[in-house]
């Protein structure tokens, strides 16, 4: 009777753990597609983000303005500018290039030389500065801190906690302290006595030394500029910036394809693609990086068996940087 159980046990035991470690000969996509999210999320890759800049600051690039006025029609930021332009006359001393023909037996060489001339120059000035702010809802699209990777921790190989301060050898002071001996082959240096400067007058007749002062004389700007109410309002601006975060868009496999499982050094190892595709995409990841909801990207990953723990993906070759992806690059 006892053994008959015994033997019921160890095949019930038997049949579950076959249940739960996945065959070698198989691999289906759904176990691709349940570790590669695993691994987004551990890596913290799932998520993407966008920076802006908000405040008051200078912003020349056309298309860089044209971005924050589509942020403004999305109600993620409210947008302003002020431009500051005047047009700038000096006058610059340059080198100017001349040609003198020497004679010489009867033939003729030429040779360059320059002279210093003065020469009015212009100069137009353009500037625009632009007070960004958040919006209700660009605020709830801010990011106050990033998603930290999960740190691997092999259970199995757990060390203990141990306090060593408790020990008896690490209470006792068990340093030993020797004198000094100096080498005695070598002579001592007596110290040099020091040197007083002489060579400096004393100030005998107890009158202070003069000392001679330059007047400071201003420079003269030799720029003339029209419209010069704004190069000094432009001159004066305090501007205040800073980079803040917004949520972007998010990615997930959703299918593993092409799965191939071979022998390799005599283990089985097995390959596939693993197709990716972005969902959640806000307005400042559809304007600022041009991303959209269910853009598809390929990528290939590696898989290795275990007896005891099946089919798993190998990590370093799964390792994908979404943001070097052309999306356009691929029809799924």
């Amino acid at each position: 009777m006892k053994r008959s159980l015994l033997l019921s046990v160890l095949l019930l035991s038997g049949g579950l753990l076959s249940s739960c470690i996945s065959s070698p000969e198989r691999l289906s996509s759904n176990t691709i597609v349940k570790q590669y999210n695993k691994l987004l999320k551990g890596m913290a890759i799932q998520d993407h983000f966008v920076e802006l800049n908000v405040g008051k600051y200078e912003l020349n690039d056309d298309d860089s303005r044209l971005k924050l006025r589509e942020l403004e029609a999305a109600d993620i930021v409210s947008y302003s500018v002020e431009r500051y332009p005047w047009w700038e006359k000096t006058v610059q001393n340059y080198m100017k290039p001349y040609t003198i023909t020497h004679n010489y037996w009867g033939s003729q060489y030429h040779e360059t030389q320059y002279k210093m001339v003065k020469e009015d120059r212009y100069n137009f000035e353009d500037h625009y500065i632009v007070n960004i702010g958040l919006t209700k809802k660009g605020q709830s699209l801010l990011v106050t801190e990033m998603p930290q990777p999960v740190e691997e921790v092999d259970k199995d190989m757990k060390q203990p906690e141990v306090d060593k301060s408790k020990y008896a050898w690490n209470k006792k002071d068990l340093t030993e302290n020797w004198p000094y001996i100096e080498n005695p082959f070598l002579k001592k240096e007596e110290p040099k006595p020091e040197e007083t400067d002489n060579s400096t007058p004393s100030n005998q007749g107890g009158s202070k030394p003069r000392t001679t002062e330059t007047p400071t004389q201003k420079v003269k700007d030799p720029t003339v500029r029209i419209d010069s109410l704004k190069y000094q309002a432009y001159q004066t601006l305090e501007t205040t910036a800073e980079t803040v975060t917004l949520k972007g868009y998010s990615v997930k496999a959703f299918k593993a394809r092409n799965i191939q499982i071979f022998q390799k050094d005599g283990y089985p190892v097995a390959t596939a693609d693993v197709l990716i595709k972005t969902y959640n995409t806000t307005d400042a990841a559809r304007i600022l990086e041009d991303r959209e909801d269910g853009e598809k990207v390929c990528t290939r990953v590696t898989l290795k068996y275990y007896i005891d723990k099946g089919w798993v993906l190998d990590r370093s070759s799964s390792e994908v940087d979404f943001d070097d992806y052309d999306y356009d690059e691929y029809d799924y």
